[in-house]
């Protein structure tokens, strides 16, 4: 190897024994965030239901289970009993 090529892959590893420490620190710190709850936030889809609750629980009983794969939605959240 040439010193330039020497030089280049020390360079390479410095770089990603720098990166190593980021990455987990960034990783602990997610893992230390504070949950945020998602009936709280006003999303286009809660936003939706909410539409739909509007019309009835059956409407919204039927827009919930058709984005069900999509949302991820909980009737319980917008406060109609089954």
């Amino acid at each position: 190897m040439s010193r330039t090529s020497l030089a280049l892959t020390a360079a390479l590893f410095t770089s990603l024994a720098c990166a190593v420490p980021l990455a987990q620190a960034q990783s602990t710190d997610a893992v230390q965030a504070k949950p945020v709850d998602h009936r709280s936030s006003d999303t286009m889809e809660q936003r939706r239901a909410r539409q739909a609750a509007k019309k009835g629980p059956e409407e919204l009983r039927r827009f919930i289970w058709r984005t069900r794969m999509i949302y991820s939605l909980d009737i319980h959240d917008f406060g109609v009993e089954r």
